[in-house]
């Protein structure tokens, strides 16, 4: 297993918050906690890969693609403690990280699971684009959230 570093503002976990938006990839993930009048830095998360322990999607396996993902369960359970105590959640960032994060959370921390309302593709951005992503994400209605909970069928 990895560890994980988190760098930046103090861990506010602890305090209840309204709403956060994370910009996650296999590699990292960058937390802003976002209050009505507020964004709060929730800071970043970086795996330690001096392991290099890899692992293969059961997707790629299934199409023979032979890509490898790095074990991310140690990311995904430092994000998810940042997130105990926050009423809504949105996920954003390339590839298929933010997905595998809903998986692990599914499994491991269904609570928390429940309160994510919006998943969405979205590359490289500022902390402040990430925030105004957040925002729109979570501020959307129902149906045009980009999650699979959301969709017709």
């Amino acid at each position: 297993m990895h560890t994980v570093t988190h760098t930046g503002a103090a861990p506010e976990a602890a305090k209840q918050h309204h709403a956060a938006v994370i910009h996650m990839d296999h590699r990292s993930a960058r937390l802003l906690y976002l209050e009505e009048d507020a964004c709060i830095d929730g800071g970043s998360f970086e795996m330690d890969w001096e392991g290099r322990a890899f692992r293969q999607t059961p997707t790629d396996a299934r199409h023979g693609s032979g890509r490898t993902h790095p074990d991310t369960s140690a990311l995904f359970a430092a994000v998810a403690e940042a997130l105990a105590r926050t009423e809504h959640v949105a996920l954003a960032g390339p590839g298929s990280a933010k997905r595998e994060f809903v998986q692990w959370l599914l499994e491991h921390r269904h609570e928390i699971a429940d309160r994510i309302e919006a998943v969405e593709d979205v590359d490289r951005v500022t902390d402040g684009e990430l925030a105004a992503a957040g925002r729109r994400m979570l501020h959307a209605p129902p149906g045009r959230r980009v999650w699979p909970r959301n969709q017709p069928g």
